[in-house]
C-alpha cells in the first residue's frame, strides 16, 4: 500500500502560485494581438514615409509593449524582433536636408544674365 501511496505521490504534483494565472488566449484573440500588432507597424511605417517622428515613435513602442506583454520573451525570435524595434526606435526619421539655396540664386543668377543678355546665349 505505501509503495502504491510514493507512485501516486509522484504522478501529481501540487504547484502553488501567489498570483492569479493568466488565462490562454483563444485563437480569435490571437489573430486580433498579431493584428494589432501588424498594424502597428504599418502605422509606423506610414509615419516613417511622412517624416512623423512623433508618430513613428509611439508606434513602435505600442508594438512594443503588445509584444512584450503577450509573446514568450524568452524567445530567440521574440528577442530578435523587440531588439530590430528597439534600434529603429533610435534612429532619427527627419534628417537635416542640405541647404540648396545657393544653387537656386545660381539658376536664378543665369536665368536673369540670358534673359538680359538677350540673342547671343541662346
Amino acid at each position: 500500500m505505501s509503495r502504491l501511496w510514493q507512485e501516486i505521490k509522484e504522478l501529481v504534483v501540487v504547484r502553488r502560485h501567489d498570483q492569479a494565472l493568466e488565462a490562454l488566449m483563444t485563437p480569435e484573440q490571437e489573430s486580433y494581438l498579431r493584428q494589432n500588432v501588424r498594424l502597428q507597424l504599418e502605422q509606423a511605417q506610414l509615419a516613417l514615409l511622412q517624416a512623423n517622428p512623433e508618430l513613428y515613435q509611439a508606434s513602435l513602442e505600442k508594438a512594443v509593449t503588445l509584444i512584450e506583454g503577450y509573446y514568450d520573451t524568452e524567445s530567440d525570435g521574440v528577442q530578435q524582433v523587440l531588439d530590430t524595434l528597439r534600434s529603429l526606435m533610435d534612429k532619427t526619421i527627419r534628417p537635416e536636408l542640405p541647404d540648396i539655396s545657393q544653387s537656386l540664386q545660381a539658376l536664378r543668377d543665369f536665368m536673369t544674365r540670358r534673359q538680359g543678355g538677350g540673342s547671343g546665349d541662346a
